[in-house]
């Protein structure tokens, strides 16, 4: 009974020395602990705003979208854009082994089709080279081959556009001129650009069924059927551009190819 007594005398003791202690403590420390520092207002003008995300931007090396946050007037600058692929579809049938002369600084200088082809896509390469808003792929038909042996398209990197180089000049003039099969994949992905560049009339597609296009379709038959399959997907919403380059074509070829580059959202090019 008297151990109880004793604590209730003991603990208004050691209250009144805390209470003594606070008592001691200079006024403006205890105004430093508890009071925030002074913020500058903000103006109507100056309030955060939080713009909108592109739902397909991930925010570079971030797992997951994220906002932009702008304070006054700050100029809004764009959320980058994701970047376009574009693919170089080149002729390397057994035609392009022919010879025909290009102008080079005022003199005749004679080339085949497919050396020629080679030096065009590596300059429009050189044109990508650190371009961060274009991803690039090559494929070929006639050698059925694509850079890399895969279509994962490349970056416009010294190293990918070296590799492309290298790649093309691997290539050799052999097998016939098939392009459709490799454009209707092209156009199924979803590529934002294509380019392709030819040196002769197409033959008939391979594996189309016979009721859509005669196994001995002459030449004009072959011609509408690829021109009415491109104007269908693109009538069916795909937005792939296909521009077209001839090399060294006879008029009735360059035809085609000027029919074929309309039906595709692009344009034709000698």
């Amino acid at each position: 009974m008297s151990t109880g007594i004793q604590i209730r005398r003991v603990l208004p003791s050691a209250l009144l020395v805390v209470l003594l202690m606070l008592a001691i403590v200079p006024v403006s420390t205890v105004a430093q602990a508890t009071s925030p520092s002074p913020q500058p207002s903000l103006g109507e003008g100056d309030k955060p705003k939080t713009e909108p995300v592109d739902p397909s931007h991930t925010g570079g090396d971030r797992p997951v979208p994220y906002p932009r946050v702008a304070f006054g007037n700050e100029e809004k600058k764009e959320i980058e854009k994701p970047a376009r692929v574009r693919a170089y579809l080149i002729d390397c049938s057994a035609d392009m082994s022919k010879k025909f002369s290009i102008k080079e600084k005022d003199k005749d200088v004679e080339t085949t089709r497919l050396a020629y082809v080679q030096g065009q896509v590596k300059l429009s390469l050189d044109l990508l080279r650190n371009n961060p808003q274009i991803l690039f792929n090559v494929m070929s038909y006639g050698d059925g081959a694509d850079l890399g042996g895969k279509v994962v398209p490349f970056s416009a990197t010294v190293d990918g556009i070296n590799q492309a180089k290298a790649w093309l000049d691997d290539r050799k003039a052999q097998g016939t001129a098939d392009f459709f099969a490799a454009l209707k994949g092209l156009f199924d992905d979803d590529v934002a650009e294509v380019r392709l560049l030819a040196g002769t009339l197409p033959v008939r597609p391979a594996g189309v069924d016979e009721k859509e296009l005669a196994k001995d379709a002459k030449a004009a038959a072959i011609q509408d059927f690829i021109v009415a399959a491109v104007t269908a997907w693109r009538k069916a919403g795909k937005k792939t551009t296909l521009d077209i380059v001839g090399i060294d074509l006879v008029d009735d070829a360059k035809a085609f190819y000027k029919r074929l580059a309309k039906a595709g959202g692009g344009q034709y090019l000698d």
